[in-house]
């Protein structure tokens, strides 16, 4: 199985600031050295944007948070990070599982 990568909430954050302010993201990304493909980009943001989203229940905002942003994932970082191999995510991404060491 391919290992995941993912942008920490700043990295995401700066790319949704960019975007709305007229950026193409894929000019965003390359202003920010995102090695990552765009569709995954647009993922991670829509799902980071779902996850605001009031009406949803506290705890499964919490699932997302944690699977977006794990303890493994550096959060000050802008560039796209790559699963360690000791980790693995089980379960549905985002919504549905968690991240486990192994």
């Amino acid at each position: 199985m391919r290992k995941r990568k993912l942008l920490s909430c700043t990295a995401l954050t700066k790319l949704e600031a960019k975007e709305t302010a007229g950026i193409p993201l894929a000019v965003a990304m390359r202003q920010m050295s995102i090695d990552m493909s765009r569709p995954a980009v647009v993922k991670l943001l829509a799902h980071m944007k779902n996850s605001d989203n009031y009406r949803l229940g506290e705890e499964h905002k919490l699932v997302v948070s944690l699977s977006l942003f794990p303890e493994w994932l550096d959060k000050q970082s802008d560039y796209a990070q790559e699963q360690p191999d000791n980790w693995k995510y089980v379960g549905y991404f985002p919504s549905k599982g968690e991240w486990v060491q192994c």
